[in-house]
């Protein structure tokens, strides 16, 4: 977008064109734990991983599934616990709830490279440099059934 955007008689408009969130599986498995889903939350550094994931200029964040252009939806109720990023704080939540270690299963679709996206979650995020259990990683389309498996998100 950088190299077009300086070019004369060369409008560039922004729009959103979708939107990424985890779907998170609350009842059964380590992430029916709020003590596990926000030390996951802290361990994260989001910008990291869209960045690593879309390039610099390739996505926008924001706390709330929907953005400004959705009044009625619209919220910052919460904001203050976003991408917080502290991966110690992360690990005193799960010292303190005794995690043993158990490996987290991301299953991720290819679609909008969330298999991308998994991949990072893993090496920059959730994955063995930063998170005591590390993340196991499979594509949707290389993992029969996984939408039913309890410790996906």
């Amino acid at each position: 977008m950088d190299r077009v955007s300086g070019l004369d008689d060369v409008t560039v408009y922004s729009t959103q064109q979708g939107t990424i969130a985890p779907i998170i599986n609350h009842k059964e498995g380590l992430c029916a734990n709020q003590w596990f889903r926000q030390a996951v939350s802290y361990a994260l550094d989001y910008e990291e991983v869209m960045t690593a994931t879309y390039g610099a200029n390739g996505f926008t964040m924001g706390s709330c599934y929907m953005d400004e252009a959705q009044p009625f939806w619209y919220t910052d109720a919460g904001s203050e616990e976003y991408n917080v990023h502290d991966p110690e704080k992360a690990k005193e939540i799960l010292k303190e709830h005794g995690y043993d270690g158990t490996p987290l299963r991301l299953t991720a679709a290819t679609l909008n490279k969330m298999d991308y996206m998994a991949v990072t979650m893993q090496s920059v995020g959730a994955g063995r440099s930063r998170h005591p259990g590390g993340t196991e990683y499979r594509r949707l389309a290389d993992t029969p059934g996984a939408e039913h498996r309890s410790d996906s998100i």
